[in-house]
């Protein structure tokens, strides 16, 4: 499974190279501009063999304990 979002960030530095912006940031500096965000939340949905995998390990541990006894 993933981690169920994803994202992405968008700066518009008019006036600055990315290598200038770069080395301000690098040097301790900062650097302004628009920016934009957007992120997609989501539910992870497990894949049908993990699934299989789970319903089948905890049958095991049910079928373990009811020897036991």
């Amino acid at each position: 499974m993933t981690n169920g979002w994803s994202g992405r960030f968008v700066a518009d530095l008019a006036g600055t190279t990315a290598a200038a912006a770069q080395t301000a940031i690098l040097g301790g500096g900062s650097v302004s501009g628009a920016y934009t965000g957007s992120f997609v939340v989501g539910a992870d949905v497990p894949e049908p063999g993990t699934v299989g995998l789970m319903v089948m390990g905890l049958g095991l541990l049910v079928a373990g304990r009811v020897r036991r006894r």
